[in-house]
C-alpha cells in the first residue's frame, strides 16, 4: 500500500499522540460526510477498500470478491456483527496478497473500524462465541497474523480475553476513549506490538495481557486504573513504569522479566502475593507514604510493621544484612538473584517460605540462624555456588527439594530430630561426596539424593524404615551399602543406575521395588527370609553370577527376565520354587550349600 496514504489516514492520530502522554481518539466526522440511511457504497482502489453497510452481516457480500487478495486497508463504516468478524478472521488469516498485475507482495491488513458499530446477532465468529454490543469479544481476532493495525470502533467498552491473541504481526492499535477493560490476554504474544496508547478511562487490565509482547518498550498507565493481572506485561521490553496513585492490585510477576530498574508503590496498592516475580534488573523498590500493606529500607520490600522480609530486588548484588527485627523471610523473597552473594539473617528469623533464596546462583554463603524452625519447599534449589550448609536444630523434616541442583554443594550438616528427607532434597548435587544422615531419620523420600554422581559414602542411620522410589539412582560413585535393620521398604529403583558392588539387604526388609537394584554392579545378592513381595527385574542387567533367596516359602514374584543367573533356595524349598509362578522361570534352582 502507498506509505503516503496511509500516513495521511492515520495522520491525525500520530499528531494528537504526539502532543500528549495521554492519546485521544481521533475524531472521525471529517472522513466521512454522507447518510449512511439512504445507501450502501463500496469503493476501492489499489490495495485500499472502503466498505459502507447498512445492515450486519454484509461485509463479505459488499466487499468486492477481487479484493480479498488484494486489500491492505480495509476501512468499514456501520453495524458489524459475528457473520461479518467470521470473514474479517478469514481475512486476516489469508495466505497471500496479490498487486493489481497478480504479482505477491507483503501480506498484511491494516483495519479501520472506527466508524464501525460492534452489534450482536449473526454467527459464532470463533468456536461458540458470538458478538456483543460494544464489545471486542472473546478470542475476536485470535490468531489472526496478517492483521497488522486496527482502529477500533468508537464506542468500544471491553476488550476481551484473549482477543488479539497470537497476532504476532500485529504493530499498532488505538482505542477509543470510551475502553475500560482489558481483558486476560488480550494481547497476549503480539510479538511486534510496539505501538498502543491506552484510554484514561482504563480501570482493569488482565493477567497476560501484554505477555510475550516483546516489541512493546513504553506504556502510560491510565490514572483510573484499579487492577493490573499477574503477569500482565511480563516478558516485555519496558524499561520503566509509573504505577498510578489509584491502583488497588498488581498481580504477581505483572513485571516480570522486563528491563524494569526502579519501581515506585503506591499507597493504594497491595502485590499479590506480595511478590513481583523475576525482575532481573530491578534495582530499588520504594513505598508511598502511608501505605497500608509495604515499607521499604534499602531498597527491599518488607511488610507494614517490617517484621517480614518480602522481596529483595532482583538486581541488587554483593552482600545483604537482613534487618535485626525481621522474624520471617517470604516465600521467594531472595529467589533468582544471580548478583546476590551472600545473606547474614539476624537471630530473629524463625520461618522461611518456599523457595526463598532459590535460583541465588551467585550464592556462596548463608547461615541459618539458631531458632529457624520451619522452612519451605526449594529453599536453596538451583543455588549453583552454594558450597555448605547446616541445618537448624529445630527442623525435623528437609522439605521438597530444599538443594536440588546445588551443584558445588560438598557438605550438610544435618542435625538430630530429622525423621525425613524429602523429595529431591538432594537431587542432582553432583560435588556431594559423602553425608551422615541423622539416627531420628525414618524416611528417604522419593529422589532424595537422586543423581548425586560424586556420592561415595552414606550412612543411613539406625531408624530409616523406608527407601523412596529413585532415591539413590545414578549415584555411580557409589560401591558399597549397608541398609539398617530397620528397613523394610525398597521402592522402585532406588538405587537403579547406581554404582553398588556390594549391598547388606537386612533380615525385616519385606519388599523390594520393581528395578531396584537395575544396572548396578552387583555380582551377588542376598535376599533375606523377611522378604515378602519382589517388584519386576529387580536386578536387571547387574552380570549377577549367584542369586540367594533365604525365605523357606517363595516370595511374591513380578516379571523375570535375566532367569540364566542360578538361583540358590532352601534345600527344602527346590521343588517349590520349581512350580511357583516366574520363580519356575530360572533356569537353575539350586540348594543353597
Amino acid at each position: 500500500m502507498n506509505k503516503l496514504l496511509r500516513t495521511l489516514l492515520l495522520l491525525g492520530v500520530t499528531v494528537m499522540v504526539a502532543m500528549s502522554a495521554n492519546a485521544q481518539y481521533y475524531s472521525t466526522d471529517r472522513r466521512y460526510s454522507y447518510d449512511r440511511s439512504r445507501y450502501r457504497h463500496t469503493s476501492s482502489y489499489g490495495d485500499v477498500c472502503e466498505v459502507r453497510l447498512n445492515r450486519a452481516g454484509e461485509l463479505e457480500e459488499q466487499m468486492a470478491p477481487d479484493m480479498f487478495d488484494r486489500v491492505r486497508l480495509l476501512v468499514v463504516d456501520g453495524p458489524l456483527n459475528g457473520t461479518d468478524f467470521k470473514f474479517l478472521q478469514k481475512l486476516l488469516k489469508r495466505n497471500r496478497c496479490v498487486d493489481d498485475e497478480g504479482r505477491s507482495v507483503d501480506n498484511y491488513v491494516d483495519l479501520d473500524l472506527a466508524r464501525a458499530l460492534i452489534v450482536g446477532g449473526g454467527d459464532s465468529y470463533y468456536s461458540y462465541y458470538r458478538t456483543a454490543h460494544d464489545e471486542v469479544g472473546q478470542s475476536m481476532f485470535y490468531s489472526c497474523n496478517r492483521l497488522r493495525s486496527v482502529v477500533l470502533p468508537e464506542r468500544v467498552r471491553v476488550i476481551a480475553d484473549d482477543a488479539f491473541r497470537y497476532c504476532g504481526n500485529l504493530e499498532e492499535v488505538i482505542m477509543p476513549p470510551t475502553v475500560r477493560a482489558l481483558g486476560n490476554g488480550a494481547f497476549y504474544s503480539c510479538s511486534d506490538l510496539s505501538r498502543i496508547f491506552l484510554p484514561d478511562g482504563v480501570e482493569s487490565i488482565g493477567k497476560d495481557c501484554f505477555e510475550d509482547c516483546t516489541s512493546l518498550k513504553e506504556m502510560d498507565l491510565p490514572p483510573a486504573l484499579r487492577t493490573i493481572g499477574d503477569d500482565a506485561f511480563a516478558n516485555t521490553r519496558l524499561t520503566q513504569v509509573r504505577l498510578p496513585s489509584r491502583l488497588q492490585s498488581l498481580g504477581n510477576g505483572a513485571f516480570a522479566k522486563t528491563n524494569i530498574r526502579s519501581l515506585f508503590i503506591p499507597a493504594s496498592t497491595q502485590i499479590a502475593g506480595n511478590t513481583l516475580g523475576r525482575m532481573a534488573y530491578l534495582e530499588n523498590i520504594e513505598v508511598e507514604n502511608g501505605s497500608d500493606f509495604y515499607t521499604c529500607e534499602n531498597g527491599a520490600l518488607y511488610d507494614r510493621d517490617g517484621t517480614t522480609l518480602l522481596y529483595f530486588p532482583q538486581g541488587k548484588g554483593g552482600s545483604f544484612a537482613v534487618p535485626d527485627d525481621v522474624t520471617a523471610i517470604a516465600a521467594n523473597a531472595f529467589a533468582a538473584n544471580e548478583r546476590l552473594t551472600a545473606v547474614h539473617l539476624p537471630a530473629s528469623v524463625t520461618s522461611i517460605g518456599d523457595k526463598a533464596f532459590a535460583g541465588c546462583k551467585g550464592l556462596e554463603q548463608v547461615v541459618l540462624p539458631p531458632r529457624v524452625n520451619t522452612f519451605g519447599n526449594s529453599m536453596f534449589a538451583n543455588c549453583s555456588r552454594l558450597r555448605e550448609a547446616a541445618i537448624p536444630d529445630g527442623i525435623t523434616v528437609l522439605p521438597y527439594s530444599t538443594f536440588e541442583n546445588c551443584s558445588s554443594l560438598t557438605g550438610v550438616e544435618l542435625p538430630e530430630g530429622i525423621v525425613s528427607i524429602g523429595e529431591k532434597a538432594f537431587e542432582k548435587c553432583g560435588a556431594l561426596i559423602s553425608i551422615e544422615l541423622p539416627s531420628t531419620l525414618t524416611k528417604l523420600c522419593e529422589k532424595a539424593f537422586h543423581d548425586c554422581q560424586s556420592l561415595t559414602s552414606i550412612d543411613l542411620g539406625t531408624s530409616l524404615t523406608t527407601i523412596g522410589k529413585e532415591a539413590l539412582r545414578g549415584t555411580k560413585a557409589l560401591r558399597s551399602v549397608t541398609l539398617p535393620a530397620t528397613v523394610s521398604t525398597l521402592e522402585k529403583e532406588a538405587f537403579r543406575s547406581s554404582g553398588l558392588i556390594d549391598i547388606n539387604l537386612p533380615e525385616g526388609l519385606i519388599s523390594i521395588g520393581d528395578n531396584a537394584l537395575r544396572e548396578t554392579q552387583l555380582r551377588t545378592l542376598t535376599i533375606p527370609a523377611s522378604v515378602r513381595e519382589i517388584g519386576k527385574k529387580i536386578a536387571e542387567k547387574c552380570k549377577l553370577e549367584r542369586i540367594t533367596c533365604l525365605a523357606p516359602t517363595p516370595p511374591k514374584l513380578d516379571k523375570v527376565s535375566d532367569n540364566k543367573t542360578p538361583l540358590y533356595v532352601p534345600a527344602a524349598s527346590v521343588d517349590t520354587y520349581k512350580s511357583e509362578k516366574n520363580w519356575k522361570n530360572f533356569k537353575q534352582i539350586l540348594p543353597i550349600e
